[in-house]
Order: C-alpha cells, then sequence, then structure tokens
C-alpha cells in the first residue's frame, strides 16, 4: 500500500470519530506559508521551506496554495504569527491584501523569500512592506556562485553567521532597490565577479511595518525545472538564517539551535500532549489486526519503520477517538513519488488547481514527506507537508454505518483516495518515522457542557419547521417544498420559494451540511440568505433583499446581492450583483457537502468543504432573518447550528 495510504488506514483502523480548521501544535510558532505561483520552482521551494522550519521543532507551518482565499479571512490569518512569502503571481485583492496590511500592522511577523520581494509591482504598499522595489535592470544572473556579506554582524539574526568564505551557489536579484523611506537596515549583501561588474547587490534586510517585524531575502533561487539547482538550499547557514528569520519576526529574539533527534519529543512536546507511538528502536503496538507484525516484511532499520515490497498493512494497537497524529515517510530514492498513484479526479480541486496534482507538494523520492490528521466531532482533516489534501464531515450514524462495511462498498469513502483499507503494493520500500499523536486540544473545553463553551443555536429541532416560515413565489402555493425526516430538512423540486427563520440574527458563525439530490430534475440549484429584508411573495420573480451564498451545483460558493446591500468585494470577481468565489472545492452531485457562514463586525466570510471560497467586507445591514431558498432542486440539509458571535 502507498505511504500515503498507509497512514490514513492506520487511523482509519484505529476507529476514528475527527478538527477545527487551522488547529495548530502547541508550543510552536504557528506560520502560515504562502505559494502556488512565482517565477521560481515554488512547488520543490515551499515544501523545502516548510521541511527547514519544521524540522527546527520551533514552527508549526501550513502551506497556503491560495493565498488570496485564506487571506481573506481575518480570523483564520490572527491564528498566526508569521507569513512565510513564497509567491510572485497574480495579486491576491481585497479583502485579503488589507487584512494581510492591517494584521502586519497589528504584530505579525512578515519573511519574504526570494521573487517575492519584487512581487506586485503595481501594489507600492507591497513595496513598503518588504522595503523592496523592482528597479531598472532588474532580472535575474545565471545560477552559480555568488559571495555572501554580513554587513550588520550584531544583528541577531545573523550574528554569529558568516564565519566561512561566504560562497553560496545561488543566483543574484538585480534592480532591486531600497523602498524609499522604509527606515529597514541591511544584513547582507551578495556579489558574483562576472554579474553587475561585481558590485554588491541587496541580500537580507530587516525593518517593521507598524508593529509587525520584516525580514526580505533574496537568496534561495531555484530554477523550475533544474534539479541542480536544490544546492542552493543545502546551504546550512542559509536554512539556519530562515528559522532565525522567522523566530525573530515572530518574537523578536533568537534562541540557540538545538538538534532534535528523531522519534523523539521536546519538553513541549510532551507538555502539549504529545505521545510517540515509534519509539525508532522496536514495532512493539503495530501489527496486522489479530496476527501481530509480519517480520518478514515489516522491521526496524535505522530510527525508521520500514515496509518491504508486499508487506501489507499494519495498524496501531492502541484505540484513539478524537486526536491530531502527525508522522513522516519516505519512499525508496528512485521510487514512485506517490507511492499508489492516485487519479487527478480524485484529487482535491485546489491540487489540480495549483497544477501537477499530489506530486505538487510531494517532496523528491528519498526525502521524508510529513503527514498530519486531525479527527475530532466527526470530522477529519489530512494533511500533507502543511497542505490540507481532504476534509470529511459525517453524522453519527453515517459514520457508525460506514465504519460497519468494507470500503471498497461505500461509494463515497470508496472514491476519497486517502480513505482506503485495501492492500495495494506498489513494489516501493516505505519507511516511517516519527509517529506521534496527542488528543485534539480543547476537546474536553469545547465539550457542550462546559461551562464557558459558545452558546450554539439549532436552527432545525430535528422534528418540524418550528421557527421558520414559508415565503412561496407564488402566493397561492403556501403548502412548502420542505419536511423534516430523520432529521433531516429535505427541500423538493417544487414550489419555489424561500423558508426563512422568524428570529433575526446580528453576527454570528452557521454550518451546515447540504447535498444536491443526483437525480433531480434541475442541474442543481439553491442559496443559503443572510441579512434578509422585508418578505416578498406575489406572481412576478423576484427575492427579498439580502445576500445569497449560492449553491448552485459547480457554482457553490458564489455571492448574489439582491436589493444592492451595502457590501465590498474585489471588482474583478463581481458584476454588481454576482461575486464570484474564489476557487472550486465543491463535492460532487449526491456527495455532502460542509458549509461555514460567518459574519462578524462587518465582514462576511464562506467556506466549503473546509475551504475560503468567498468573502466580502463592509456588510452594511446589522442583523436579519436567515433563508433557505427552494429553486426547482432536490437538496437536503443537515446539523444547521449558529453561534452567535
Amino acid at each position: 500500500m502507498g505511504a500515503i495510504s498507509v497512514l490514513t488506514t492506520i487511523l482509519f483502523a484505529a476507529g476514528v470519530p475527527p478538527v477545527p480548521h487551522g488547529v495548530q501544535a502547541s508550543g510552536r510558532i504557528p506560520v502560515l506559508l504562502l505559494t502556488g505561483d512565482n517565477e521560481t520552482d515554488w512547488r520543490w521551494t515551499s515544501t523545502h521551506l516548510r521541511q527547514v522550519l519544521a524540522d527546527s521543532g520551533k514552527f508549526a507551518v501550513t502551506v497556503s496554495l491560495y493565498p488570496a482565499a485564506d487571506l481573506a479571512d481575518r480570523a483564520y490569518l490572527d491564528q498566526f504569527r508569521v507569513v512565510l512569502i513564497d509567491y510572485a503571481g497574480p495579486r491576491w485583492g481585497d479583502p485579503g491584501e488589507s487584512n494581510l496590511l492591517a494584521a502586519v500592522e497589528d504584530g505579525l511577523g512578515v519573511v519574504a523569500y526570494h521573487a517575492a520581494i519584487r512581487a506586485f509591482p503595481d501594489w507600492p504598499e507591497y513595496g513598503r512592506l518588504v522595503g523592496f522595489t523592482a528597479g531598472k535592470g532588474g532580472g535575474t544572473s545565471p545560477f552559480g556562485p555568488v559571495k555572501v556579506t554580513i554587513t550588520d554582524a550584531e544583528h541577531p539574526v545573523v550574528k554569529g553567521m558568516g564565519q566561512g568564505d561566504g560562497i553560496h551557489s545561488d543566483a543574484l536579484m538585480l534592480g532591486l532597490e531600497l523602498h524609499a523611506g522604509a527606515g529597514y537596515t541591511m544584513l547582507a549583501n551578495m556579489a558574483s565577479p562576472d554579474v553587475a561588474g561585481g558590485s554588491p547587490q541587496p541580500a537580507v534586510l530587516v525593518g517593521n511595518y507598524g508593529k509587525g517585524r520584516v525580514v526580505a531575502s533574496a537568496l534561495g533561487r531555484v530554477e523550475l525545472g533544474d534539479p541542480s539547482t536544490w544546492i542552493a538550499y543545502e546551504d546550512p547557514e542559509l536554512q539556519q538564517g530562515l528559522i532565525r528569520a522567522t523566530e525573530w519576526v515572530a518574537t523578536g529574539k533568537v534562541t540557540p539551535l538545538r538538534r532534535i533527534e528523531p522519534n523523539t519529543l521536546t519538553a513541549e512536546d510532551r507538555a502539549a500532549g504529545w505521545v510517540l507511538l515509534f519509539d525508532g528502536e522496536s514495532a512493539g503496538g503495530w501489527g496486522k489486526p489479530g496476527e501481530g507484525l509480519p517480520a518478514d516484511r515489516w522491521s526496524v532499520e535505522n530510527g525508521c519503520l520500514k515496509i518491504s515490497p508486499g508487506g501489507g498493512d499494519i495498524v496501531s494497537t492502541q484505540f484513539f477517538e478524537e486526536f491530531e497524529l502527525e508522522a513522516e515517510w519516505r519512499v525508496a530514492p528512485g521510487g514512485d513519488r506517490a507511492a499508489a498513484p492516485i487519479p487527478e479526479a480524485q484529487l482535491s480541486p485546489l491540487l489540480a488547481e495549483a497544477g501537477g496534482g499530489i506530486t505538487a507538494i510531494l517532496r523528491p523520492s528519498g526525502e521524508f514527506n510529513h503527514a498530519r490528521v486531525v479527527a475530532r466531532d466527526f470530522m477529519v482533516e489530512h494533511w500533507l507537508n502543511g497542505v490540507r489534501l481532504l476534509t470529511l464531515h459525517m453524522s453519527p450514524a453515517e459514520w457508525a454505518e460506514r465504519m460497519g462495511k468494507p470500503m471498497a462498498d461505500d461509494p463515497v469513502l470508496g472514491q476519497l483516495p486517502l480513505a482506503r483499507f485495501a492492500a495495494q503494493d506498489t513494489g516501493n520500500t516505505i519507511w516511517f518515522r516519527n509517529i506521534k499523536i496527542r488528543q485534539v486540544p480543547g476537546a474536553e473545553a469545547n465539550a457542550p457542557d462546559a461551562p464557558d463553551a459558545p452558546r450554539v443555536i439549532e436552527l432545525l429541532n430535528g422534528r418540524d419547521l418550528e421557527g421558520w416560515v414559508w415565503i412561496p413565489r407564488v402566493l397561492s402555493q403556501r403548502k412548502p417544498p420542505f419536511t423534516v425526516e430523520d432529521g433531516v430538512l429535505v427541500c423538493k423540486a417544487w414550489p419555489i420559494g424561500y423558508l426563512r427563520t422568524e428570529a433575526s440574527y446580528g453576527d454570528f458563525e452557521l454550518e451546515l451540511d447540504y447535498v444536491i439530490d443526483p437525480q433531480t430534475i434541475n442541474p442543481g440549484d439553491g442559496g443559503i440568505m443572510v441579512r434578509i429584508g422585508e418578505d416578498v411573495g406575489s406572481e412576478v420573480e423576484v427575492w427579498p433583499t439580502g445576500i445569497e451564498i449560492q449553491l448552485e451545483n459547480r457554482n457553490a460558493g458564489d455571492l448574489w446581492n439582491y436589493g444592492q446591500v451595502p457590501m465590498q468585494v474585489e471588482r474583478r470577481r463581481t458584476n454588481g450583483v454576482i461575486t464570484e468565489k474564489y476557487r472550486d472545492v465543491e463535492r460532487r452531485r449526491g456527495e455532502w457537502n460542509h458549509l461555514t457562514i460567518r459574519i462578524q463586525a462587518g465582514d462576511l466570510t464562506v467556506r466549503l468543504n473546509g475551504e475560503v471560497v468567498n468573502a466580502a467586507t463592509g456588510i452594511g445591514v446589522r442583523e436579519g432573518p436567515i433563508a433557505i431558498k427552494a429553486e426547482a432542486t432536490d437538496i437536503s440539509y443537515r446539523n444547521l447550528r449558529l453561534t452567535p458571535l
């Protein structure tokens, strides 16, 4: 079985029920790495930057392949202490750009790497943020030896470094100019005798943007399609400088580096509740269900749990419920990078959109990849090298049903590439290490009966439509198409209209699941309306004023503004009425989707299946009912839970 699938099977076989978005490993500085487009090989650099920081034991790194969407959620951004920018593509637009600047002004640290320091030439404020602008004669020198010279030896980021010859494999960024009036300090420059007459070029500078500390580095050129340039990142001083810069922008200080041996826990890890599932010496606690470890195919080698071709699955002998698990794995050099090839159609649309499918975030064969799974509240998230691959939501009854039958017989789980029980021997040798697990932080504190738990309102009582009002488009059609069946709100295709709450709500977070019947006559149309105004029921086709979160098949996440509700959105995504979603993460018709709508302080954020798909600011209506539209499509809803904010 492939390495990715093996790790997930371990978890499912342990009996997983399941993670709030953005949970970080306690005791480590949370870092958001922005990537997804660059003039360099960002698919390689982003995973390597994450690996260097993670290996230091100081950081928990989340990789964003779509910064425009993730930055649009200010509440999500506020979970991090550092943004590491490895991006030089199209602008992010608002509210992402405004959120980033405001967060840095409030104290968020920034590390901008290589091409990111000259990104967005048409966004002057970004130049002030990173301290650089692209001047005349820009470009990049040929890759080769360059000399890096420390120019401010007392700054914590570089103090004690640069004691050798300073020769580094890299490429010079030409034409860089300090942003006028930025007040930054140059820490290092770089030069090549064959380029620009040997004159020094900027390499690393530091400064402040409001309360936020900033480090901008021109180092780290990796050419697309040229693995020989990976050597730039093998320089120990470049790696140490990255670690120091990231810690400094987060805390204002730099602590000594320490070597963390594989299969060990730091004091911070233990304090955060982590325990090892593999100690690097013994395979005790693992085996085939009811059989023990097949010693002829599974073994311990150089601190790793090793599977030889044909080894089959093994599982942990311990049982876990709500947890977070991390592990590292690699395939033999020259082996299949994915170990078990996964059809492109089964990948997250986010990965397909980023290009290259799952290989976009896999480390090269022979190098370790990092897997993370969080399971809580009947939801599972699976991450690979800091990128979330999968978010799966299930009701308790659905979970129990599916865990009781073979994976191959399940029409939904059978399509999930990272949740398979069947052994799939691909002929690869695979090594695992650093397998550790802990209870999800806050699982007990957020229990429904906890005294400080937020008040959650169940909008559907599970029996009938109490608390809701049916408003038909044609007044004579007074019988609603909505019924409650086994706790699920079922909407039949006709008649057309909307079901709204009797109560009005101010700031809130609303979560729900919905599924479009694959056999519905209509291709799939529906929506959730918030901040709705006066009810309208007449022979003319009009809806009340309000903002609709569109659920139409393949357009889920679009925003429709009825009645010109005051709101601000990115101009390039709107025609004045419809604001297009950032990305498509909708599941196929017939599969449940999980929708989260949050309105707080005039900001609207929409997440679909765990990913930000739309955002708006300046919502000018402070409260209103919530409505579910009936638009000639069979759609079902469940788990409608509202938390006032």
